[in-house]
C-alpha cells in the first residue's frame, strides 16, 4: 500500500534571494501557492493526499514570506518569475498549478504568461481580476470585505495594527473570512511565527501596496489576460473575503477560459483546503487527473 513520503524542506537561489520550498512525492509534478495571511505548509492536507495519488507536490514560500527572501519589489509578475525560475531550476516539464489567495492571482498572471507550461490551474478563493471591477458594482457589500486592502496601504500604522497583541488583526481576519471555521492556535501558530520574522510583515503588505505602485501596469495586464490553460475555481459559499457572488459574475464570462468550472464548496470559507480538506482533495484530484501527459 503506497504511503506519504516525509516532506522535504529544499531552498533555492532565485536571483540572490533563498527561497524555501516542501517538496515531496514522486510522479507528474504539482506546485501549490500559498496566500495571505498564510504559508507554505497550508497545502499539507493536499500535498498528503497528492502524493498517495502519485504526484510530486512543490510548495513554495512567497517571495518575502520568510527573512532570506525579502524584495524590493512585490509585483504580481515578480512572483510569476519566481515560479519561473523553481520551474527552470528543477527541471520540471509541464506542471498543474494551485493557488489560494494571492497564489490564486499568482496563477492566473503564470498561466496567461506561460500557458504553455502548464497541464492545469486550480484557483482558490480569487474570481479571475478580469471581473473584479465589476464585483464592486454589482456586489456592494464586496468594497466593505474589501476595505483591509485600502488600510494596508498605510506603512506604519497597519504593521502596527497587524503586530499588536500577537497579531490579534490576523486571527480576526482569520474568522471574519472562515466565519465557520473553529479554528486552534495550533493551526495559525505557525503563521504567526513567520509574521514574526524581521521584515517579513511588511513584505506581505507590501503586495498589496504594489497594487498601486508606479511600475505596475504590465503585472495589472497580465493578471487580466484571458486564460487558455484549463481551470478550476474553488469559491467558499461563506468566504468574508471574497463574495460568492463574485464568482457567479465570473460564471457568466465563461469565454475567458477554453475549459473552466466553478464549484461552490458548502459551509466553507476563504480558507476552504484547511476548513474542508477531503472535500478539496477529491475535487483537485478529479481536475488534474483529466490532463495527464
Amino acid at each position: 500500500m503506497k504511503t506519504a513520503c516525509e516532506s522535504t524542506v529544499r531552498q533555492l537561489n532565485i536571483d540572490g534571494r533563498q527561497h524555501s520550498f516542501i517538496d515531496q512525492g514522486e510522479g507528474p509534478v504539482v506546485i501549490l501557492l500559498h496566500g495571505f495571511p498564510d504559508i507554505a505548509a497550508t497545502w499539507q492536507a493536499q500535498i498528503d493526499a497528492l502524493v498517495l495519488a502519485g504526484y510530486r507536490c512543490i510548495a513554495p514560500t512567497l517571495r518575502g514570506y520568510e527573512e532570506s527572501s525579502i524584495s524590493q519589489s512585490y509585483f504580481v509578475l515578480d512572483s510569476v518569475e519566481d515560479i519561473r525560475a523553481i520551474q527552470n531550476q528543477l527541471h520540471i516539464g509541464k506542471f498543474h498549478l494551485i493557488g489560494h489567495d494571492w497564489g490564486a492571482i499568482i496563477g492566473y498572471a503564470f498561466a496567461a504568461q506561460y500557458p504553455d507550461a502548464l497541464l492545469s490551474l486550480n484557483c482558490l478563493a480569487i474570481p479571475h481580476l478580469s471581473i473584479f471591477n465589476q464585483g464592486l458594482k454589482e456586489v456592494p457589500k464586496q468594497r466593505r470585505n474589501s476595505a483591509y486592502i485600502a488600510f494596508f496601504q498605510l506603512p506604519w500604522i497597519s504593521e502596527w495594527w497587524c503586530r499588536r497583541n500577537n497579531f490579534a488583526f490576523i486571527e480576526w481576519l482569520w474568522r471574519r473570512w472562515s466565519p465557520s471555521w473553529d479554528f486552534s492556535q495550533d493551526d495559525i501558530e505557525p503563521v504567526k511565527q513567520a509574521l514574526s520574522q524581521p521584515g517579513v510583515l511588511k513584505a506581505s503588505l507590501n503586495y498589496y501596496r504594489h497594487l498601486y505602485r508606479k511600475g505596475r501596469e504590465a503585472s495589472q495586464v497580465a493578471s487580466v489576460k484571458k486564460v487558455s490553460v484549463p481551470c478550476l475555481v474553488l469559491a467558499g459559499e461563506n468566504d468574508g473575503c471574497m463574495d460568492v457572488r463574485l464568482f457567479e459574475i465570473l460564471q457568466r464570462k465563461k469565454p475567458f477560459w477554453a475549459d473552466y468550472q466553478l464549484h461552490i464548496i458548502d459551509g466553507a470559507g476563504h480558507f476552504m483546503q484547511r476548513e474542508q480538506p477531503e472535500k478539496i482533495n477529491r475535487l483537485i484530484l478529479e481536475w488534474i487527473r483529466k490532463f495527464q501527459t
